[in-house]
């Protein structure tokens, strides 16, 4: 049978008011600004590219995206003590102006009762207890379809998430009240160009809005295998001998076109094989390739004994790999494999390609790093200028002595903003789980943690796809992600793959001492 056989401190309540001046909102086309001639308030984010799948993430996101959280501000472990705005009693996760939409909801411990605020309305369009907006039971729209539910919402690994987008023409306040100290979460959030006409979140679901979750749902739900559309896409695929210490040619497709997916089997009596043959996909004549990592890390498999996941963008179900990340380019797509074994390997792949114009979709790239960390500095999963945006990331941390160096926080630079404005709460939180991976290996539609391994030396790996969170930058973007409490905690050694778009082919990208002795060049 053929391989394819198948985001509580009281400057939160100080108001994240949008910038009409800003030249990341100068560039939003009216094209893609929504007709109200529709009905349902999804409408605007399905024409945004919002809409759950994957294949907008390569689009231009011309808006902001941003995060409040509980994160502690005196640099410190109480990410759940950040202090407190009160508001008729209750405790003021965000307070955002608009128009924008809620991306993502994330807590570690949901307590207390959660109220939601859309626009003028004096009262809650949402009202209920925390906890409840994950369980997958919360019932609030019209019989026959439960919004708040899977894959939209869930739990998994100590960590409680929800993807229902919550869009917002004016403002949206979101208030715990009752038990909710400590209380440890993060709201991602969208804030859109003045004038973009979105509707605001409604209790009713109109036919179209049905349809957008129903199609959204039918996505995530249905990410074990990818079938092509017939007529529309095609296939690429064959088994091949990989030889030792080579660089070997896979797969060439004329463009236009996009990758919809790659997938791949290896099979070799080394299983150094993942770490030590890599993948390199050059676009449009690039010199330097715009994927260059090892083969499993790619893939979101950082460690030899990770557990099978399968998410929407990456998985790895019995031997097979996969990566739905689109891939766009103008005229040539080459991708082939590293060798740096001294052992063979046999090779089954499949390219699924879409043919036709691009428009103005993005490059895709992702890129290896490594390195150990250091006391007083964040270890850097990605230093990135230009323009584009960033998409996910995949870490396996290592030689720990216990599992609190995941108390470091996670932080975003956007276009020198201050890290306050993406600022996280741990390393473990940033994968939509929490208190340390709590029982260990989870897959969802977006996230999980492939490996964990609490016995010194700790080790852990995981990886997060953002597909209605990717973060817009216009000049320059940083990942960085903290060893412990203050970045005390030396000697952790990382791997990691970040997964970005921009809009050249030619982007500064930087060096994998790994490779420095490697030719590269395409023979």
């Amino acid at each position: 049978m053929p391989i394819r056989a198948m985001l509580v401190f009281c400057a939160v309540g100080v108001v994240l008011a949008g910038c009409a001046g800003d030249p990341g909102f100068g560039r939003l086309k009216s094209s893609v600004l929504a007709s109200r001639s529709a009905d349902g308030w999804t409408v605007p984010l399905r024409e945004l590219g919002l809409d759950g799948t994957m294949a907008h993430v390569a689009a231009p996101h011309p808006w902001h995206v941003r995060q409040v959280s509980s994160f502690d501000r005196s640099g410190g472990a109480a990410d759940d003590r950040g202090g407190q705005q009160v508001y008729e009693g209750g405790i003021v996760l965000a307070d955002l102006k608009g128009p924008g939409s809620v991306m993502r909801i994330w807590s570690r411990n949901p307590l207390g009762r959660l109220h939601i605020y859309v626009d003028d309305l004096e009262h809650p369009i949402i009202t209920a207890p925390f906890e409840d907006i994950f369980s997958g039971e919360l019932e609030l729209f019209s019989p026959g379809f439960n919004l708040f539910a899977s894959p939209f919402v869930g739990e998994g690994s100590g960590g409680y998430y929800s993807y229902v987008p919550i869009p917002f023409e004016k403002a949206c306040r979101i208030v715990v009240s009752g038990d909710s100290d400590p209380l440890a979460y993060q709201i991602t959030y969208a804030e859109f160009a003045p004038g973009t006409p979105i509707r605001s979140f409604q209790l009713d679901l109109t036919h179209d809005d049905v349809n957008y979750f129903r199609n959204w749902r039918d996505n995530w739900n249905a990410r074990d295998f990818r079938y092509s559309t017939r007529g529309v896409e095609e296939i690429h695929g064959s088994t091949t001998m990989i030889w030792p210490q080579s660089n070997t040619h896979i797969a060439s497709i004329k463009g236009p076109a996009v990758i919809t997916e790659v997938e791949m089997n290896i099979d070799s009596f080394d299983p150094k094989i993942f770490e030590k043959a890599w993948i390199a996909i050059y676009f449009d004549r690039q010199e330097e390739p715009g994927v260059l990592a090892p083969i499993g890390a790619f893939f979101g498999k950082m460690d030899l004994g990770a557990a099978d996941y399968n998410s929407v963008a990456l998985g790895n179900l019995e031997g097979r790999m996969w990566c739905r990340y689109p891939m766009p380019f103008k005229n040539y797509a080459e991708i082939r494999l590293i060798n740096l074994t001294d052992s063979m390997a046999d090779f089954t792949y499949d390219v699924t390609h879409r043919p036709g114009a691009i428009g103005d979709q993005h490059y895709f790239y992702a890129r290896h790093k490594s390195g150990t960390s250091e006391s007083g500095r964040p270890y850097r999963i990605a230093d990135l200028r230009g323009e584009g945006h960033f998409a996910g990331a995949s870490i396996k941390a290592s030689n720990a002595n216990s599992l609190t160096f995941l108390e470091g926080d996670d932080a975003y630079l956007v276009d020198g903003e201050p890290a306050s404005n993406f600022h996280g709460t741990g390393m473990d939180d940033y994968f939509n789980m929490g208190w340390y991976f709590s029982t260990g290996p989870y897959s969802g539609p977006t996230h999980g943690a492939t490996f964990k391994d609490a016995s010194s030396p700790v080790s852990v790996s995981a990886y997060r796809n953002h597909i209605m969170e990717v973060v817009p930058f216009v000049s320059s973007f940083s990942f960085q992600l903290e060893h412990g409490a203050r970045n005390n905690k030396p000697g952790i050694q990382y791997r990691s793959v970040a997964y970005w778009y921009q809009d050249s082919a030619t982007a500064a990208l930087w060096d994998i001492p790994a490779l420095e002795e490697v030719d590269l060049d395409r023979h």
